[in-house]
């Protein structure tokens, strides 16, 4: 069945109750960026940037059919899957060839045991990600894992002298760092572990989405 835009009005109200919020994000986003350690961090300006393209839009959207009566839903979705479908094409050549990437379009991605870790891209619409690195090969340095989907899941289980850090670009977040759990609507919450940059060993997660819950717990292996 078609979604109306009556179904949308309610959406397109808290979206354009939040547009001072917004408006806020991007001011911030473009004088600080996402610094860290005196470098800047272009992943995450370009996540953002993601983000508030894809709610204009959505926004847009939502005032052309409360204004022409035209259905959105009958518009948006078959939009957003031939989208998505560009961006699957596309992602690999703008990445270098030393990059690992996995693309599922939904579905489970499960990592136990003994493998090796690395930089590596994850790609889909529904990412439901289990990563246990407790026995795996963890290289010296920072490693990164970013995650680009419409609704992203990632628990993570990290040996507990591996600094972890976190770095949700979503319209709704929710991260838990060693059971310290916050939440947040429209931007990015940056989080880490105590002395990250004093780590040998670095783990940085990534997150591109619509919505974003990062479930990070570090264990103690003897």
């Amino acid at each position: 069945m078609a979604w109306s835009t009556r179904q949308f009005c309610p959406v397109f109200r808290r979206i354009r109750n939040r547009l001072d919020l917004a408006a806020y994000w991007f001011l911030e986003c473009d004088a600080a960026g996402a610094r860290r350690d005196g470098r800047e961090d272009p992943m995450q300006n370009r996540g953002q940037l993601y983000l508030g393209l894809t709610i204009i839009i959505l926004g847009g959207l939502l005032l052309i059919g409360n204004l022409t009566d035209l259905d959105v839903g009958a518009l948006c979705w078959p939009s957003a899957i031939i989208l998505l479908g560009v961006w699957l094409l596309l992602r690999p050549r703008m990445v270098g060839d030393d990059v690992a990437q996995t693309q599922k379009l939904i579905g489970d991605i499960d990592r136990r045991g003994d493998w090796s870790v690395q930089t590596e891209d994850f790609l889909g619409f529904v990412l439901d990600s289990t990563l246990d690195l407790t026995q795996a090969d963890i290289p010296m340095g920072e490693t990164r894992l970013r995650f680009y989907a419409f609704v992203c899941e990632v628990d993570l289980f990290v040996p507990a002298d591996v600094g972890v850090r976190l770095q949700p670009t979503a319209f709704v977040s929710e991260i838990n760092l060693d059971g310290h759990k916050s939440e947040t609507i429209l931007g990015n919450m940056p989080a880490q572990t105590d002395h990250f940059d004093k780590a040998d060993r670095r783990i940085v997660v990534e997150s591109v989405a619509f919505v974003t819950e990062l479930d990070v717990r570090r264990i103690n292996v003897s």
